[in-house]
């Protein structure tokens, strides 16, 4: 393939992630308004006061995240250096955190494995963006 065909290829890739990365955040931004606005209007109409639950949230952009990683990875594979790898695997730990956050039960939860993890994810993200920073 000449190299004017692969840079069409490229590009491609990209419009086709971006497009694909803003029609998420779209869809995760509309589905977060419609479950806030229904969260107020239940804390106002009922007579006891509810804390709003945030679980749902989390499990959405979550879930928005993890998405947005596959799309990344896969654009990575049209690219001709490793460079790309690094942010889907930011995306992807990220995702995989507040799924986690989204998912804890509070009375049925050891709070000392669980804050090891989340520290361990935490450090893992920080390496990884100090990797993306020094090196890339």
């Amino acid at each position: 393939m000449a190299f004017r065909e692969v840079a069409k290829i490229e590009d491609l890739a990209y419009n086709v992630k971006y497009f694909g990365q803003i029609t998420i955040g779209v869809v995760v931004f509309i589905v977060l308004c419609k479950h806030s606005v229904s969260e107020f209007l239940e804390i106002f109409t009922s007579a006891h006061c509810n804390i709003i639950n945030l679980k749902h949230s989390l499990e959405v952009v979550s879930y928005g995240l993890g998405i947005s990683a596959g799309i990344e990875m896969a654009y990575m594979l049209f690219t001709p250096g490793p460079d790309e790898a690094v942010e889907p695997v930011i995306l992807g730990l990220s995702s995989t955190l507040l799924f986690i956050l989204s998912s804890l039960d509070f009375e049925k939860t050891n709070f000392v494995h669980f804050s090891i993890l989340i520290l361990s994810i935490g450090a893992l993200i920080g390496g990884l963006f100090y990797i993306k920073d020094r090196f890339i």
